[in-house]
């Protein structure tokens, strides 16, 4: 019994370390995008726009960076609505934009957010959203090829 108690220990630890790998990946490629462009912090959030992870620009410390991705989990909370958002918001003495977009991953949705300048062109908007939805889809389609394993 002890035996098989240990092999069942060993599949759920297996499991669960499969999944914050995945998490990790989808951070470090959110934290990739706003980097390059200089954004100010990143989301992702359920389909019921709760915040699942968050991630902040280098460029942001300690309270703004806090007010940012709070004044971004507000933003997705309370105004999503039709599969996007775009909202402005006052953080300090700044403007930034968040903007928001439904993806869709194997049936499931879930929201990505970021936070831009306010003159950021939606073409380059849309192609880093397109990035990270494809990025999202292979750490997906990879943790899922690892669980087959």
């Amino acid at each position: 019994m002890k035996g098989q108690i240990e092999v069942i220990r060993q599949f759920f630890d297996r499991r669960k370390k499969r999944g914050q790998q995945h998490e990790e990946g989808i951070l470090m490629l959110m934290m990739h995008h706003i980097n390059e462009r200089h954004y100010a912090a990143a989301g992702l959030y359920s389909s019921e726009k709760l915040p699942q992870s968050t991630v902040g620009s280098r460029v942001l410390t300690g309270d703004a960076l806090r007010n940012v991705i709070q004044a971004l989990n507000v933003v997705v909370g309370q105004h999503f609505v039709n599969d996007r958002v775009t909202k402005p918001i006052i953080i300090g003495e700044g403007k930034l934009m968040v903007h928001g977009r439904k993806m869709y991953n194997d049936g499931s949705d879930f929201i990505i957010a970021l936070t831009t300048p306010e003159n950021e062109s939606d073409s380059d908007l849309e192609k880093v959203f397109k990035k990270i939805e494809l990025g999202v889809k292979r750490i997906s389609k990879s943790s899922r090829m690892t669980n087959v394993n």
